[in-house]
């Protein structure tokens, strides 16, 4: 779902014994991650990937004050908040998860993930970095943030994440709100209600919602099925300093389904 700035993507994962919710909103320059509902009945360690891609430089943990150069192969963090940096991307975690971050040589082959291809070993120096669920997770969750195009470590302590707020976080909705954009952006798994301080907004199917109050009492409201599955209307209410009213929002089909639909809402 997109307003052609800002937007929030969906991946609902049920497979190999695995389940998840994940959820990345798109705000501004900024990449909120959240995760929740992790569980699974495997025997392996069920990891949540942050990024791998090959070592470019020095890599950085620290705080918003002090930044230091990593000074090992690799490392594991277990208390928030922590910043990292590397390759021109900085990364956020709000609260303490079980981080492992590790620089250094990695050899694999193609034919680890296709039996076709070559088995010669390859070497590369790679970043790896993810946040480990364990073995048997119940109801995991995570959320970080992504921050690319950040030059340097100095220039990263100059960004400002104050106005961003994981808002809720679980199997049922995943949301997140940016007071520097008077934005809002919801997931909903199933029909429910999201409540924000005194403000609700309630739908009567799953689907993706961002607001955004462009003027007082008057939002920009976008709304998509991505699973393009949903047909007819989403019947939405829109609750904001106790005034209230109801939307029908009419559900694209054929080519265009699952695109995003848009709608000014004056609440006034």
């Amino acid at each position: 779902m997109s307003d052609g700035l800002n937007g929030v993507s969906v991946y609902q994962m049920n497979a190999y014994n695995t389940r998840a919710n994940k959820a990345w909103f798109f705000f501004g320059d900024k990449v909120i991650c959240l995760g929740a509902g992790i569980t699974a009945d495997r025997v392996e360690t069920i990891n949540t990937t942050v990024n791998q891609s090959r070592l470019r430089g020095d890599v950085s943990i620290g705080n918003e004050n002090e930044m230091q150069v990593m000074n090992s192969n690799s490392t594991k963090i277990d208390k928030g908040p922590i910043w990292i940096y590397h390759d021109q991307i900085g990364y956020f975690f709000p609260n303490s998860q079980d981080i492992e971050l590790s620089a250094q040589n990695q050899p694999g082959a193609w034919a680890d993930i296709n039996g076709n291809s070559s088995k010669k070993t390859i070497n590369e120096e790679v970043f790896k970095l993810y946040i480990n669920h364990g073995i048997n997770p119940k109801n995991e969750k995570y959320s970080y943030v992504l921050m690319p195009g950040i030059e340097s470590t100095s220039a990263l302590k100059e960004v400002d994440l104050s106005g961003i707020k994981v808002e809720r976080n679980d199997e049922k909705i995943q949301a997140v709100s940016d007071t520097g954009l008077n934005l809002i952006g919801v997931v909903f798994y199933e029909e429910g209600t999201f409540e924000w301080g005194e403000n609700k907004l309630t739908v009567d199917k799953p689907c993706l919602v961002m607001l955004q109050e462009y003027s007082e009492g008057k939002w920009n409201v976008n709304l998509s099925d991505p699973t393009q599955l949903l047909k007819g209307t989403v019947k939405l209410n829109l609750k904001v300093d106790g005034k209230s009213k109801n939307f029908n929002f009419s559900l694209p089909d054929d080519d265009y389904a699952g695109s995003t639909v848009s709608k000014p809402i004056d609440l006034n």
